[in-house]
């Protein structure tokens, strides 16, 4: 968890981040001034990722690479010069990495990922790791949640890019704009006669509810909801686990020295990856692989400033997070953020303050009806029933509600029927086969 340094800034410090603290304050800048940050791998995506973090002020960054500088890495690399090639990748871009700001401490680990035990990441605020396997993903995101780290990952294939994030219980400072309603009791005029009132900016403090990675990717792509969502989906989520497949299978990505080959495998892993999933082969179009060789500077640029902004986000704890997909599909020159699993969010209820029991809450009225006769895993903020002058019977930030849907359409908890709260969204968690589910589950 990062923590506000107690420390004012050092005079040098104020005016070398001046700017920075008139976009985003003073306070953000000292949560910057406290995270650690672990990067595992530099190369171009990490490196711009990189550039963008120690600029921003952090306490530290460490760079976790045991790879080595090639010809390919002068392509978008810049942080490695170009006569260190065979040279450790981490160790060869420090130096550049410590003068983009002496005021960060920059190091390098060029120890294997594979190496590092459990107990090596608990010394982070933020971990972002790219070049990773799926299996390395999803055990880090585990100690990430675990240790209460924030937890980030992506890649770029070519032109092709994506970002990760999972923040857990996640709060942040959002600024809204007001505007007052004139108010007729002071001068009895008609509201067209009275002066405009100037909309008033205020800040407010939301909080954002993350799924770990593994999730992400369990979704069961022929249960409903996520049927419906199919025929409409961009094809980049399924063209990212094409590649981390591949990735996971051959140990390395697609090469240009070996294109050929490598388009015929990308087609062979799609079609295995697809069926298993039940998802239809043309969603990943063959033409997409074209574009996945090495790493394209343009869009490394592009996918890092985003990651980058997201852990400063993230760290400062200012503005909205992207929760928890991000995509850059270079065939439509377009970047957007899909939320893959469907949560839960409480939203304002319309019967009035309940207690709610912890060993039974009901869940009956939708927002928006939805069609599910199935075991659903949901969500639920605890600061949203604050908002909404719940009586909450623990302190817990996350509670883990399985329910069941009723013929009608409605869910419903099946051990009460009372205290009615609406809902927005589920989460699927499908599984029929399951009679007896606990009704709580602590974190």
């Amino acid at each position: 968890m990062v923590e506000i340094s107690t420390s004012e800034l050092t005079e040098d410090e104020a005016e070398l981040y001046d700017r920075q603290i008139r976009l985003w304050g003073l306070e953000s800048q000292r949560r910057l001034r406290g995270a650690r940050i672990l990067l595992i791998g530099i190369q171009g995506f990490g490196a711009e990722i990189c550039k963008n973090i120690v600029l921003s002020g952090v306490k530290s960054v460490t760079i976790l690479d045991d790879g080595v500088v090639s010809e390919e890495d002068g392509c978008s690399q810049f942080l490695a010069p170009r006569d260190q090639i065979g040279k450790n990748r981490a160790e060869a871009s420090l130096s550049r990495a410590q003068q983009l700001n002496p005021m960060v401490k920059v190091s390098a680990d060029s120890g294997s990922l594979s190496d590092k035990p459990d107990t090596f990441f608990v010394d982070f605020d933020v971990i972002c790791a790219t070049e990773c396997t799926v299996e390395q993903l999803t055990h880090i995101n585990q100690i990430c949640r675990e240790k209460d780290i924030k937890f980030f990952c992506g890649d770029v294939f070519g032109m092709f890019g994506y970002t990760f994030a999972d923040l857990q219980i996640h709060e942040f400072a959002e600024e809204v704009t007001v505007y007052k309603t004139p108010d007729l009791s002071d001068s009895g005029e008609p509201v067209a006669k009275k002066s405009k009132v100037d909309p008033v900016k205020t800040t407010t403090k939301r909080t954002v509810t993350f799924v770990p990675l593994q999730d992400a990717l369990d979704v069961e792509w022929n249960s409903e909801p996520y049927a419906k969502r199919l025929p409409k989906m961009d094809p980049s989520y399924f063209l990212m686990r094409v590649l981390l497949k591949f990735r996971s299978k051959h140990g390395r990505d697609p090469s240009p020295k070996k294109r050929a080959e490598d388009l015929k495998e990308l087609g062979q892993v799609r079609d295995e990856l697809l069926s298993k999933l039940e998802v239809p082969l043309d969603k990943v179009p063959d033409n997409l692989f074209g574009n996945v060789f090495a790493e394209v500077s343009p869009t490394c640029a592009i996918v890092g400033g985003v990651m980058a902004q997201e852990i400063i986000k993230a760290v400062s704890q200012k503005e909205a997070p992207h929760n928890n997909m991000f995509f850059f599909n270079p065939t439509r020159n377009l970047g957007f953020v899909d939320c893959i699993v469907l949560t839960i969010n409480l939203i304002n209820s319309r019967f009035g303050s309940h207690k709610i029991e912890k060993e039974a809450l009901l869940l009956k009225h939708l927002e928006k009806p939805l069609e599910l006769t199935i075991w659903e895993k949901i969500y639920i903020q605890e600061n949203k029933f604050r908002s909404m002058n719940f009586e909450i019977p623990d302190e817990r930030d996350l509670i883990l509600k399985f329910i069941k849907s009723t013929p009608d359409g409605n869910i419903i908890d099946g051990d009460s029927n009372e205290n009615p709260v609406v809902i927005m969204s589920v989460e699927n968690e499908r599984d029929p086969s399951r009679k007896l589910v606990p009704v709580f589950e602590e974190t």
